[in-house]
This record gives structure tokens, sequence and C-alpha cells, in this order.
């Protein structure tokens, strides 16, 4: 799964490279991260009241876990606070891509 929609623009080596690194997610987290609803302690939670920094939203043309149609959404909320900086041929996991550099 993560090959395919996380890391989906990546030669099949680096894939494996990547996968072969990983290990097991705590629990907690997941819960955390997609049951933030029913999360007593709202540990994902971000208030943007009153404030009002600029925000910078990275997405990658080939995301298929949050596509740049999502990032667009979620940036729009903001209004003028928000950019969008979309990467063409880039996958959701562009950080660990080639030419990373450039998003750094």
């Amino acid at each position: 799964m993560l090959a395919a929609y996380g890391l989906n623009t990546m030669l099949e080596i680096q894939q494996h490279e990547i996968c072969d690194r990983l290990s097991t997610e705590s629990g907690e987290v997941l819960f955390e991260l997609f049951f933030w609803m029913y999360d007593q302690k709202q540990a994902t939670q971000v208030v943007f009241d009153g404030r009002n920094a600029p925000m910078l939203f990275l997405t990658g043309g080939e995301d298929k876990v949050v596509p740049p149609s999502t990032a667009r959404q979620m940036a729009a909320r903001y209004g003028d606070l928000a950019t969008v900086q979309e990467y063409s041929g880039k996958c959701h996991y562009m950080q660990l891509e080639d030419g990373w550099q450039e998003l750094a």
C-alpha cells in the first residue's frame, strides 16, 4: 500500500529501500491521526483562532494520499494566509525523492 500510494513516483528499488527501514507504528498515534474525532485529548488538534502567521502547503502533483486538490481545499480555509506550492511529478513522500533539496 505504501509503495502504491505514498511512494508511487519512485523507482521500485527506492521503494524497497524505504520500506525495509520501517517498523510498526504506535497504535495510539494511529488512533490520534485517523480517529481524531474520538480522541478526548485532541492530540492532533491545531488551534488557529486569532493567529495570522503565513502557512505553506506543499503538495506533490502525483500525491495519492493527499492529492493537490485536497491541499488546495485545506489552504483555502485560511484565505490569504495560505500559499500552496505543487511539485509536478512528486509523490506524498516527496522529501524522500531525488531533488528533495529543492523542497528544503
